[in-house]
């Protein structure tokens, strides 16, 4: 069942159910080491595929093949 929950997720990762982009709206300030501050009621929108497909969070493997052993790796 544990390679069946890889096989899921990796599927997941590689054709999301969500939109391709994601628009949120800040609540409160936020500060991000590097990139600035983050006002509230500053709109934010993500792009899922670049987040899904990037390989400094995804890597070693290449993003675009399919590989369920990644999820095999506990990253929290």
């Amino acid at each position: 069942m544990e390679y069946l929950d890889w096989f899921i997720r990796e599927t997941l990762r590689m054709y999301p159910i969500t939109p391709i982009i994601i628009n949120r709206e800040c609540a409160e300030q936020i500060d991000l080491p590097g990139i600035g501050r983050i006002s509230p009621g500053t709109k934010i929108t993500l792009d899922m595929y670049s987040l899904h497909y990037n390989n400094d969070l995804w890597g070693p493997v290449d993003t675009k093949q399919f590989y369920p052993e990644r999820f095999a790796t506990k990253r929290h």
